[in-house]
């Protein structure tokens, strides 16, 4: 049974040898920096608490 860790894996490598094969540029979002992220998200630090800690306490 493959549980949602492997399967992550799975993609991240997939991901790296079709952006080696083809010379793609691009990057994950865990590849980038926080602020990269916001930057990209329009997302401030503190919208980005609070949506994390709704989340955490709505579990």
């Amino acid at each position: 049974m493959k549980t949602p860790s492997l399967d992550v894996d799975f993609i991240r490598r997939r991901l790296d040898v079709v952006r080696e094969r083809l010379g793609l540029r691009f990057r994950r979002m865990g590849e980038m920096t926080l602020e990269e992220v916001r930057e990209l998200t329009a997302l401030s630090a503190e919208g980005h608490a609070r949506r994390w800690c709704a989340r955490v306490v709505n579990r």
